[in-house]
């Protein structure tokens, strides 16, 4: 693995994934999913016991996945997200690369 790797978590409605429908359900999303996302900068895109994960080759596509992924029947919410190397050298370097790209907005 790279220092760091950028994924999108997909999460599902809970009452979706109650009883025997479970793995129809996300295998028909990972599906939906996979033909949204067809010709986008998408490396993986797999199932998980919480959801379904998609691994992006690229940080720059993310507006354009993230528009594609909200018409996606069964979504709830997703996020952006980085799987890095367990070490406080590597925390420190995706804090340092990443926080100043945030933007905050106060609510008064």
């Amino acid at each position: 693995m790279n220092h760091s790797q950028n994924f999108i978590m997909i999460r599902v409605h809970e009452i979706a994934l109650k009883g025997k429908n479970r793995p129809m359900f996300l295998k028909r999303l990972e599906n939906n999913l996979r033909q949204t996302l067809k010709g986008l900068p998408v490396e993986n895109i797999k199932r998980t016991h919480i959801g379904v994960e998609i691994t992006s080759t690229s940080e720059d596509a993310w507006e354009e996945i993230s528009e594609k992924i909200k018409l996606v029947f069964g979504v709830v919410k997703f996020y952006r997200a980085y799987k890095i190397l367990p070490s406080i050298d590597a925390i420190k370097k995706l804090i340092k690369s990443e926080v100043p790209k945030l933007s905050f907005e106060y609510a008064m």
